[in-house]
């Protein structure tokens, strides 16, 4: 049995035009040791990428908890990489809002924004941590 829980980010990232974009990803995260967690799941990003399969990591260290999201698209992988930086001064904000850059295949920034953690899925989020996990 492993370690894994469940989470969905969602929220608005904003284009170089100042176009918004709903964009969300649901994602199971997998314990691999060593503070990393391989991620699987789905994402989007209205009116830039359909909801499509994504996988990824999560990794967590002193100060920080990183994501990198791959996104494969027809043209090639999108990347959505973002930074939480905990702190017990503003615990509640610093563990909901991940700040989020998204990025095209040719790696160019696309848009950016923040994706929050939505409390009305902290039963659910919690109890994910419950689940036991098969390693594959």
């Amino acid at each position: 049995m492993t370690l894994g829980f469940a989470e969905t980010m969602a929220g608005t990232l904003t284009d170089s035009a100042g176009q918004a974009h709903q964009t969300a990803f649901t994602v199971r995260a997998t314990g691999e040791g060593g503070g990393y967690f391989r991620l699987a799941g789905t994402a989007f990003s209205q009116g830039l990428l359909d909801a499509t399969a994504c996988e990824g990591a999560l990794t967590i260290g002193l100060g920080f908890i990183r994501y990198r999201v791959r996104i494969p698209g027809p043209r090639g992988d999108w990347m959505l990489l973002g930074q939480k930086s905990p702190s017990p001064r503003a615990a509640v904000r610093s563990m909901t809002v991940l700040p989020i850059v998204l990025h095209d295949p040719a790696g160019a920034e696309r848009a950016r924004g923040n994706l929050r953690f939505s409390l009305r899925e902290l039963p659910a989020f919690a109890l994910s941590w419950l689940m036991p996990m098969a390693r594959s």
